[in-house]
């Protein structure tokens, strides 16, 4: 887990730290048709579910950075995300990422270009590179928060363990982001 920080950051990313504690209505729209865990006696109404995904927390703070200016914002996160069972509650490990803005900084005589789905995959590649000896297979996904054309699931063998894309111009709009957001997250 190190190693894969330090990459993160050699990368230019900052680790966030978020609650394990989301919103319902923006938990229904990063992972709609999952069953959440409802909060007995929550903070407050925002944050009265467990997490099922690290992208809500990581989401609200790419949009608190945009709102304030941030032309380049590249997060991550690693953590527990919950998730009720037949047999009890589910707890995994999960790293994600959200990435928007210009892939570098601006000088004086460049001018940067934006992000987009192949530098989040490059990203993303570097830590599973990582993993000597392991098979990933990056398959076309039909996840429905990511863009159509822009994403794909993540398969270490045969098992689903992620997924990388373009958040869908929907979501954007319910998250009242105007710029492309670039995501990956892995079991």
């Amino acid at each position: 887990l190190n190693k894969v920080h330090d990459v993160l950051v050699d990368q230019g990313f900052y680790q966030a730290i978020t609650y394990s504690f989301v919103s319902p209505e923006l938990q229904a729209i990063l992972d709609p048709g999952q069953a959440t865990l409802k909060l007995a006696n929550p903070i407050s109404a925002d944050m009265s579910t467990m997490r099922t995904r690290l992208l809500p927390g990581l989401l609200q703070a790419l949009q608190y950075n945009v709102n304030r200016q941030q032309s380049k914002v590249r997060l991550f996160e690693t953590g527990l995300c919950f998730r009720p069972e037949v047999q009890g509650l589910q707890q995994d490990q999960h790293l994600a990422a959200v990435v928007t803005g210009a892939r570098d900084d601006e000088g004086i005589h460049s001018q940067s270009k934006a992000l987009d789905f192949y530098d989040i995959k490059g990203y993303l590649e570097s830590i599973l590179s990582l993993a000597k000896g392991s098979e990933f297979r990056f398959n076309k996904t039909i996840n429905s928060i990511l863009h159509p054309g822009q994403g794909a699931d993540i398969y270490l063998d045969d098992v689903l363990i992620g997924f990388v894309g373009s958040l869908h111009p929907a979501v954007l709009l319910k998250l009242h982001l105007n710029q492309p957001v670039y995501v990956f997250e892995l079991e």
